[in-house]
């Protein structure tokens, strides 16, 4: 019984830090939208669908938020530019938007461990 409960205590403890990081990195990259000043209405948008959906198309955000594709496009090179998103699928068509660093802080802990 002692292992199990030591199992959850560590688990809970690495739950809490975990929520912690992502807090500060939200609240980080929200500062970071606001300096774009009256540009920041729809990358701002676009933020808080990244935190529900870690990888987005440019399709996504337009069905979610009902924007145009050149504007969904030109605020998610915005959001590239102040290193909040990237692309990763390296393709001219059908790509995808990464928020890179929420993943990152979600698998912290989950490496394998080298023999």
């Amino acid at each position: 019984m002692r292992f199990y409960l030591e199992g959850v205590l560590a688990t809970s403890k690495l739950a809490v830090n975990t929520a912690r990081s992502l807090l500060e990195l939200f609240e980080k990259d929200i500062r970071k939208i606001q300096q774009l000043d009256r540009a920041a209405g729809t990358p701002l948008r676009i933020f808080h669908l990244l935190k529900e959906h870690i990888i987005l198309s440019v399709p996504e955000i337009c069905d979610k938020l009902k924007v145009t594709y050149p504007t969904a496009l030109s605020n998610l090179r915005r959001l590239e530019m102040i290193d909040i998103v990237s692309e990763f699928t390296g393709r001219k068509r059908n790509r995808l938007f990464l928020y890179d660093r929420f993943l990152e802080i979600l698998s912290e802990g989950t490496e394998p461990i080298s023999p």
